[in-house]
């Protein structure tokens, strides 16, 4: 069975196709952010996918944020992938 197959029951004759109905369609939400714990601000992008560059992109915009800020540190990176219901 491939991936996002759903199952399905049945009978198929013999010599005719079947399907099985696939939930690719599916929506997906992708928020990439950077959270100041010193005073809660929150630095946020959303993205349709987080890879390399939009994590480089979001981290220009923390050094953005923080122009003053001589070191900035990451101390967790977490990826949180919200699926839509149908």
């Amino acid at each position: 069975m491939g991936y996002g197959m759903v199952l399905a029951g049945g009978w198929i004759k013999r010599g005719e196709r079947g399907y099985l109905k696939s939930n690719t369609g599916r929506q997906r939400l992708n928020i990439n952010g950077a959270l100041n714990v010193a005073d809660l601000k929150a630095t946020v992008r959303f993205e349709d996918t987080i890879n390399a560059e939009t994590t480089i992109d979001l981290l220009r915009d923390v050094e953005h944020q923080y122009p003053k800020a001589s070191v900035i540190t990451s101390s967790a990176i977490m990826r949180l992938t919200i699926k839509q219901r149908e």
